[in-house]
């Protein structure tokens, strides 16, 4: 066996015989590998468009998509920050005016 590189630098070795030679044996191993791979990247195939045409069925009866669930988790959130805003103002001061100077900073940054 030759073995080069990038720079041009060119090496010989000799293979034991049990690395060049390939048994019977060895062959019917190789084809049920292939074999049993090849019929996984079948059903992988087929449970994918199974998968595809089931999240299709449910989107048309009724099922919400990722976008409206995306906006609903943002109504909640913003909903969420309010109510905890009003919550830290409650707990701050009760005068407007100073309400509103920590309202004004807060701004502000």
């Amino acid at each position: 066996m030759a073995v080069g590189d990038a720079e041009g630098t060119v090496s010989i070795m000799k293979l034991c015989p049990s690395l060049v030679d390939t048994t019977n044996k060895e062959k019917e191993v190789m084809q049920t590998i292939f074999d049993r791979e090849f019929r996984r990247e079948k059903n992988l195939e087929i449970m994918k468009r199974e998968a595809a045409k089931a999240s299709g069925v449910q989107e048309k009866k009724g099922t919400k998509t990722a976008e409206q669930i995306q906006k609903e988790k943002e109504e909640r959130m913003v909903k969420k920050i309010s109510e905890i805003e009003e919550g830290f103002f409650k707990h701050v001061s009760t005068d407007a005016e100073d309400l509103d100077a920590i309202r004004a900073r807060g701004e502000m940054n």
